[in-house]
C-alpha cells in the first residue's frame, strides 16, 4: 500500500536517515501499544486467578513472598544499635 503522504527524500531529513513518523506511522503505533497492553492485562489475570499454580496462583506466592521480606525487614530496623 502506498503511503497518502508525499515521499521525502531520506537525505533532506535533519533528524538523521529515519523518516519523519508522525504523518503517517503514529496510528500504527497506538495499535501495537494496545495490543501489548491487552496481552499484559490478560497474562496478569492469569497470574491472578491462579490457573498458573495450585494454591493461589503466581500473583499470592508473589504478594507472600514481598510481605516475608517486609517483616524481616521491619524486624532489622527494630534492632537497637
Amino acid at each position: 500500500m502506498k503511503c497518502p503522504c508525499p515521499s521525502t527524500n531520506m537525505a533532506s531529513i535533519s533528524g538523521g536517515p529515519w523518516p519523519d513518523i508522525s504523518a503517517h506511522g503514529a496510528g500504527q503505533t497506538g495499535q501495537s501499544m494496545t495490543e501489548y497492553l491487552l496481552v499484559l492485562v490478560a497474562l496478569l489475570g492469569l497470574a491472578g486467578a491462579g490457573w498458573w499454580g495450585e494454591s493461589g496462583g503466581v500473583l499470592q506466592w508473589l504478594i507472600e513472598a514481598l510481605r516475608g521480606f517486609h517483616q524481616r525487614f521491619s524486624v532489622m530496623l527494630s534492632l537497637p544499635l
